[in-house]
């Protein structure tokens, strides 16, 4: 996943939606990092993405917002090793 992701393509990515100077949180919560995470995942799955779903400006610098789940359904997502 690093080979296909990687800090430097995050960073570019980032700058279009004016989120590098911005605090982790922010940046990590946002919309944008959203749509690059799942990007990243169809490119490690091999499955076809979507580009046309990718967040405008304003969107792209929105949070997340998060649904609370239950640890069944964490540990179903993420199971223990």
């Amino acid at each position: 996943m690093m080979t296909l992701g990687g800090n430097k393509n995050l960073k570019e990515f980032f700058k279009a939606y004016d989120l590098n100077e911005e605090s982790v949180q922010t940046k990590y919560k946002s919309q944008a990092a959203a749509y690059y995470r799942s990007k990243l995942r169809c490119m490690v799955e091999g499955v076809p993405f979507e580009e046309s779903e990718k967040p405008s400006y304003d969107q792209g610098r929105e949070a997340v917002v998060e649904v609370a789940r239950t640890q069944a359904e964490i540990m179903q997502n993420n199971p223990p090793f």
